[in-house]
């Protein structure tokens, strides 16, 4: 009789170990899917993106890079993308004229032992001059990043500076950042 008791016992541990790791997988799998779906931009169109930026930041932010993260994960020999939106929040006329460009600009290269050269050799759309966007209104610039093989594993700040020009004369509008991890 002890022995019947033994072997239910075991029986049932097994049965809650194997049920507890299949959930355990399957939340995993959850996590990455939402997570990994939110940074992969080079599939999605401007709607898709806008729409997403609304989602997360709301609409009333001049300048904004998406996917909303502090490191931005590329891999090497794989595109990435992020996107700049720019919103033209300049009242009256001069906001009917105004026209934006915008120029990144990278920090802390040296330890990566890279120049600014390369890694712009890599990105597809890093500078942007004469885009008139209406008042009120915003606009999307997607930034291709396809990082060679045999890069070097690092990190590295990324600055957006935008400006708006009205009138010959360019002033700041706004800045955004993150870091780009190559890993």
């Amino acid at each position: 009789m002890k022995k019947k008791g033994a072997i239910e016992m075991s029986i049932g541990t097994i049965v809650i170990i194997v049920l507890s790791m299949s959930m355990l997988i399957l939340g995993l799998v959850l996590v990455k899917n939402i997570f990994g779906g939110a940074t992969d931009l080079v599939d999605l169109n401007n709607q898709q993106i806008a729409a997403e930026i609304a989602n997360v930041y709301g609409d009333d932010q001049k300048v904004v890079l998406y996917p909303n993260v502090n490191i931005f994960d590329v891999k090497p020999g794989k595109s990435s993308a992020f996107a700049i939106r720019i919103k033209n929040t300049i009242e009256g006329t001069a906001g009917q004229n105004a026209l934006f460009s915008y120029e990144i600009s990278l920090e802390g290269l040296e330890e990566c032992e890279l120049s600014q050269g390369d890694v712009f050799s890599w990105m597809i759309g890093e500078s942007g001059d004469n885009i008139a966007i209406p008042s009120s209104e915003g606009h999307i610039e997607k930034i291709l990043i396809n990082v060679p093989e045999g890069a070097p594993l690092c990190e590295f700040k990324t600055r957006v500076n935008v400006l708006n020009k009205v009138d010959g004369t360019e002033k700041n509008y706004g800045a955004a950042q993150f870091f780009i991890k190559i890993k």
